[in-house]
């Protein structure tokens, strides 16, 4: 090893291994601070998901006061209504979680080649995991609108009010 890095330093003196070395270490901060940003936007996209679900359904379940109302005077339970909005909340997340796992493996590759000249590596193992917090945080953003759902008076709703 010595051998070669003097044939190289006698080559060319502009040619060292400790320069190689400090490229190579400042990308890999670099790619630690990307990682880093990463993390951060996924946080903040789960907080901004979970507002837009909530709000989502909230106006969801105001739409189908009438439909609710209904279903609870035909006899339906309080946690069978419950159970349907819940279900299409879970729905609607498998659905983002596998949407949002496609396309964020798209733009992971765009960055990198563009970025690093290099690919990166799908990792299937990590779809399942994705599709169900996915779920999970959908689920739990749907909690309180759901609960609207509750209060909603079958009598009232059908007279109109």
């Amino acid at each position: 090893m010595n051998q070669l890095v003097q044939k190289i330093a006698a080559a060319d003196s502009n040619l060292l291994p400790q320069a190689v070395k400090r490229v190579t270490a400042s990308q890999d901060t670099v790619l630690k601070k990307l990682q880093a940003l990463v993390w951060i936007v996924t946080v903040i996209v789960l907080c901004i998901m979970m507002i837009c679900v909530s709000t989502t359904m909230m106006a969801v379940v105001t739409e189908r006061r009438k439909e609710i109302g209904l279903k609870k005077a035909l006899g339906a339970s309080n946690e069978s209504v419950v159970k349907d909005f819940l279900g299409e909340g879970a729905m609607l997340g498998v659905l983002g979680g596998a949407l949002g796992a496609g396309l964020g493996y798209l733009f992971a590759l765009r960055v990198s080649l563009s970025v690093f000249s290099r690919t990166v590596h799908f990792l299937f193992a990590l779809v399942p995991i994705t599709i169900l917090v996915s779920a999970l945080i959908a689920v739990v953003a749907c909690l309180i609108p759901v609960r609207k759902t509750v209060e909603i008076d079958p009598a009232l709703v059908l007279r109109g009010e």
